[in-house]
């Protein structure tokens, strides 16, 4: 008796490889949803500096606006690319290492800010225009790191299509939301604690555990021809 195979284009799984590779996707889900629960900080960290809600909007609608346009480009770009790496994998390769260093960023603004008002063109500058120069800053690099973003979400939908046989989707997403619950138990009991005090080491921590996953199940997750 034959055992069970499972395919999707020229894949083709028996059940541990098809379990290795749910393995590794859940801990893409894992990161994305603590990603997503550190780029809420930013809204924060804004606040503290005294923006208002309406300054915060501004920031989300400019990077809306600017992101729209990342799905149809990237993803119709990846269906027409042909590597040796694959079609999906170059751009999460290239897109991820960026939104990390990028997400980052974020905390650091502030010191970059104040860093600049030491120079008396940089200061003459930033003096004139009207919102407050470390709330400018984290918006701006905000936005790079949504862009960023958008491109591996983008990419990473389709990658799971790619690799993911249609036969099992359904508990693949099935799995997907109980890590999504669990990585927010996590981020709550164990990081968000520290993120008042600790705001920097909790990007640099999540930005590099993230890049971590992302890049290792990238490697470990081969797309077919």
């Amino acid at each position: 008796m034959t055992a069970r195979t499972f395919s999707v284009g020229t894949l083709t799984y028996d059940k541990r490889g098809l379990w290795l590779v749910f393995f590794w996707l859940m801990w893409n889900d894992f990161s994305i949803t603590l990603l997503e629960q550190v780029t809420r900080l930013t809204d924060i960290l804004m606040r503290d500096r005294g923006a208002s809600y309406t300054l915060i909007a501004t920031f989300g609608t400019a990077g809306g606006i600017l992101g729209m346009w990342i799905n149809p480009v990237f993803s119709t770009w990846s269906d027409r690319l042909r590597t040796r790496f694959g079609r999906r994998r170059p751009f999460l390769l290239i897109a991820t290492p960026l939104f990390a260093v990028s997400l980052c960023a974020i905390a650091f603004m502030p010191d970059l800010y104040h860093f600049l008002m030491r120079f008396d063109m940089a200061a003459a500058i930033l003096n004139r225009i009207p919102v407050n120069g470390e709330v400018l800053f984290i918006g701006i690099a905000s936005i790079i790191s949504g862009m960023f973003n958008g491109v591996v979400l983008a990419i990473f939908s389709y990658y799971y299509w790619d690799v993911v046989p249609e036969i099992v989707l359904g508990r693949f997403n099935s799995l997907a939301k109980i890590i999504t619950v669990l990585a927010g138990m996590v981020w709550g009991f164990f990081v968000v604690g520290y993120a008042e005090h600790h705001t920097k080491a909790v990007y640099i921590g999540v930005s590099v555990f993230c890049l971590s996953v992302y890049l290792l199940s990238v490697w470990r997750v081969k797309e077919g021809g």
